[in-house]
């Protein structure tokens, strides 16, 4: 056991939720913590927290922050007996990956874990996909990085973070799913950095020049809607598909604020829908 005293924590991993089925982790959730519990005797110790983050949708029994932390006590419990109860943190009330880092942030200031004026490391605990689309958005479009944000309300109390942009220095585990559901969830999540592009002309985040802004994320949406229609769950949902094409087609980077609006919404929504209609793991599927 560590002498661990408030205000001693310099680093964090915070682990991030996958949505619940029947209450249960599912096999994402399931290598997210296998792949943490892998690494932790690399980690220091002596200094360190874990946060796991997720909320509890109304249809579930319980968090996924909680399902997490049980799975992890209770199949690897040597993985954490180095831990005080301080030093395990439960963020209970988020439902998105915003919500989750965001709401780390809050709970690690409440926490009174780390001391102000001293740089605090943090990790990233998740599935490949997600970490990178993470350090996606943030290197591509920092005025809308989750990481960003992290940052900047964590130093509004005076806590210095370093959160890296490198893969490597997260905790990425394999995603499980390799079948035609799988490479169609992933791709589908690429589409989510033109979304976040469209949401930051929607909130006139960036004061470079749009066009610039714009070309990598369009690029990257073009490519994947093109591998997703050589799937042949790609032909299943061509009509959405050829709808998110329209969309991004009709958002250059002239369009008119009150014009991304809408089709912004429409967006989300066809996305959210695919999201759930392909995930391996849905309960529609």
């Amino acid at each position: 056991m560590s002498d661990l005293t408030l205000g001693s924590v310099t680093d964090v991993v915070i682990v991030l939720g996958k949505r619940l089925v029947s209450s249960q982790l599912t096999a994402e959730g399931v290598s997210r913590l296998d792949e943490l519990a892998a690494q932790l005797p690399k980690l220091q110790h002596n200094k360190m927290a874990i946060m796991f983050c997720g909320g509890k949708l109304a249809e579930q029994h319980i968090s996924e922050a909680a399902a997490m932390f049980q799975y992890l006590d209770s199949h690897y419990p040597d993985s954490l007996r180095w831990a005080k109860t301080e030093q395990l943190l439960i963020e209970d009330q988020s439902t998105t990956s915003v919500e989750n880092l965001l709401n780390a942030a809050d709970k690690l200031i409440v926490s009174q874990l780390c001391q102000k004026g001293e740089r605090v490391r943090v990790r990233l605990a998740s599935c490949d996909y997600h970490i990178e689309r993470i350090l996606e958005i943030e290197a591509l479009m920092p005025e809308q990085g989750l990481i960003g944000q992290f940052k900047r309300r964590a130093s509004k109390v005076g806590l210095a973070i370093d959160m890296s942009l490198e893969p490597e220095q997260h905790i990425a585990a394999t995603y499980p799913h390799l079948c035609e559901r799988g490479k169609a969830f992933l791709l589908i999540d690429q589409l989510t950095t033109y979304r976040v592009y469209l949401e930051g002309v929607k909130g006139q985040v960036f004061e470079r020049p749009l066009a610039e802004v714009r070309r990598e994320p369009y690029q990257r949406a073009i490519q994947a809607l093109q591998d997703l229609m050589v799937l042949d769950i790609g032909v299943q949902y061509q009509h959405e598909l050829k709808r998110i094409r329209t969309i991004i087609e009709l958002t250059p980077a002239t369009t008119p604020v009150r014009d991304v609006v809408p089709l912004l919404e429409e967006l989300n929504q066809i996305l959210r829908w695919l999201n759930r209609q392909v995930d391996p793991e849905s309960q529609h599927v």
